[in-house]
């Protein structure tokens, strides 16, 4: 091995080294082990007794409401890795492909220096980090500005960071219906913001839509807005309505 490559290899060690270190410290810290976290998602048997009928020929794990707002999204493990995450739930859930936080963590790291990584660790990432991982997984992906109209009409779901008090975010957004974005949080799960609000916190109107060659946009896919959630929204804003004006409903 020449010295250019040896010093190439030592670089991506430390680097290597370095994410490891960030990721175990982040888990240790609240009190949990990779091992754990991972093995409570994949055996519910683990955690919860399930409801079976009379006769014992079926049985239904349950959910509660946390668990139901989390489905069909890749929650963050890190406190930096909330793209990531992003980009893992779209390319899970709308493409439908096997892909984890931890491959797009690590595609990143391999390409940033030392100094950039140990920035993305305290500060989180960028679009354009996240642009370039979904790029190395032979995607398409493109970083944009859009207006709040536009941002509607999205056939794909978009990823988009947000500031919330003073906390930047990345989240996907999976629709926008009647006065609500309805988001994939990597932390919160499935959310519904109205969207004066949801444009305060838009930064930039910057979007990352991520596109598989060849293919055409998905008909059905888990993170679209269901009529169930649209129909929630639009009750909300009637109980709101009526709270305000005193008026019956409609």
């Amino acid at each position: 091995m020449n010295a250019s490559a040896d010093s190439t290899n030592r670089g991506w060690s430390r680097r290597s080294t370095l994410l490891r270190l960030a990721v175990g410290g982040v888990l240790c810290q609240s009190g949990m082990s990779l091992w754990n976290v991972a093995g409570a998602e994949e055996n519910p048997l683990a955690t919860k007794a399930p409801i079976r009928n009379g006769a014992r020929d079926f049985r239904v794990f349950p959910k509660n409401r946390k668990e139901l707002s989390r489905e069909d999204i890749v929650t963050q493990r890190r406190d930096f890795s909330c793209g990531a995450a992003a980009l893992a739930t779209v390319f899970k859930y709308y493409w439908r492909e096997t892909v984890t936080e931890e491959l797009f963590l690590t595609l990143i790291a391999r390409r940033l220096s030392l100094d950039e990584l140990k920035e993305r660790i305290q500060n989180g990432l960028t679009l354009t980090d996240l642009k370039k991982a979904a790029e190395l997984v032979k995607y398409s992906a493109v970083i944009g500005r859009l207006t709040l109209e536009k941002l509607g009409e999205s056939k794909l779901p978009l990823i988009v960071g947000i500031t919330v008090n003073n906390y930047d975010h990345f989240v996907v957004v999976r629709g926008v219906v009647g006065e609500y974005v309805y988001v994939a949080d990597p932390i919160y799960g499935k959310q519904r913001v109205p969207t004066d609000i949801f444009a305060e916190r838009w930064q930039q109107n910057a979007i990352l839509a991520i596109i598989k060659p060849g293919a055409q946009p998905m008909k059905t896919s888990p993170l679209f807005v269901t009529p169930y959630e649209a129909s929630l929204g639009k009750l909300n804003n009637l109980v709101i309505r009526n709270q305000i004006t005193g008026k019956v409903f409609p």
